[in-house]
């Protein structure tokens, strides 16, 4: 069984392995995609830049005579998917921590669903806004009001172009950093009892707490340095509208099956798939197959101590290495362990005091008797 139980071991952690390198590989090539994505944007971004700039020397050379290009529809228009959705943006793990670091770390992470903030970075610097989503993969969230607009590829309009309900243009809420906003919270004054919305610049995690029954986290979430709680948002609880095909709560406490010890509760062939019964990653077995191994392992054991003659290896005519061997250990073992004499104890105390004297005299100290030894 113990042989059983090392390749059931070996099996777990190969499969651990198998499993870590998976993800790991998969982030990896989720980090390329990316840093690949941003470069083409980048490089389209500068592009229209060069569009721009050479439209403009066009239109100072030839005057009215210069093309509109403000008539174009795909003029000066974003179209890289990097730029269109950033939500599913793999980055490394130190940027996404940095990002949400001010609101108590990637662990902790101390915002909520329909917390007001404000930008403090960007274009949109000081506008105000609710948190409409959460992505701590990626340390960003959305926004209910913060949209952009974008336009289908042409290939697709085209089509469509002929269904009446097509839009090619749609809005869609963006990724933005936690990094780039800030809680926006109502606080009330210690002087004028008033409450004010105050931007809470650093959020600290305290009191946490852990259901072991649920597996649940809570904690409160602190400005350092005013020691005040900030309560969290109220959460909406799901309407979950009962259907005629639903199964009713009281239907489902029912009891309409009482187990039996007369019969199995399930077929045995069903029983075994469940079970794994032929997979390596099993850990219990039956009775007789613990049995059978068991026997299995004392034949062995019996058939090892045996000779090539099926006969005890003790009665058969052993090589002269092997009695000499033989006798060496069977002398050692009546020896037993050596014990030290008296001569041999006062000459290791003379040896160990010569090298101390020796050791003194070469660091230059002296040695000081204590004053209880001079008092014995």
């Amino acid at each position: 069984m113990d042989k059983i139980a090392r390749r059931t071991h070996l099996a777990q952690r190969h499969a651990i392995r198998r499993i870590a390198k998976k993800y790991e590989r998969k982030d990896a090539e989720a980090r390329v995609n990316t840093r690949r994505q941003a470069v083409e944007a980048t490089r389209e971004v500068l592009d229209n830049r060069k569009l721009a700039i050479a439209q403009s020397r066009a239109l100072w050379k030839q005057g009215p005579l210069a093309p509109n290009m403000q008539s174009v529809p795909t003029y000066g228009v974003v179209n890289h998917p990097l730029r269109l959705d950033n939500r599913e943006v793999k980055l490394r793990d130190d940027i996404v921590k940095e990002r949400c670091q001010w609101a108590g770390g990637l662990r902790y992470l101390s915002l909520a669903l329909g917390d007001k903030v404000v930008f403090v970075e960007g274009p949109m610097k000081g506008k105000m806004d609710t948190i409409m989503e959460i992505s701590p993969e990626t340390g960003s969230v959305r926004l209910s009001n913060f949209k952009y607009r974008t336009r289908v590829p042409a290939f697709i309009e085209k089509l469509y172009k002929n269904e009446t309900a097509f839009n090619p243009e749609m809005d869609s809420n963006p990724a933005i950093p936690i990094s780039a906003i800030r809680l926006v919270h109502p606080i009330v004054d210690a002087k004028t009892g008033i409450a004010r919305d105050v931007i809470v610049d650093t959020i600290q995690p305290a009191n946490i707490r852990r259901d072991d029954i649920t597996g649940t986290t809570e904690w409160d979430r602190v400005i350092p340095g005013l020691n005040v709680i900030l309560p969290w948002p109220p959460k909406e609880r799901p309407e979950n509208p009962l259907y005629a095909a639903d199964t009713a709560r009281t239907d489902i406490a029912l009891e309409t099956f009482v187990p039996t010890l007369l019969r199995p509760p399930m077929p045995a062939s069903l029983i075994d798939e469940l079970r794994g019964k032929f997979s390596v990653f099993r850990t219990r077995h039956e009775e007789w197959y613990v049995a059978k191994k068991e026997a299995e392992e004392a034949e062995r054991k019996a058939r090892r101590a045996l000779g090539p003659n099926k006969t005890p290896v003790d009665a058969s005519m052993l090589s002269p290495e092997m009695e000499a061997s033989k006798a060496r250990k069977a002398e050692r073992k009546a020896r037993g362990q050596p014990e030290l004499s008296e001569e041999m104890l006062a000459k290791i105390g003379e040896i160990m005091a010569k090298n101390q004297s020796a050791m003194l005299d070469a660091a230059g100290v002296q040695k000081v008797e204590s004053p209880l030894a001079s008092r014995e």
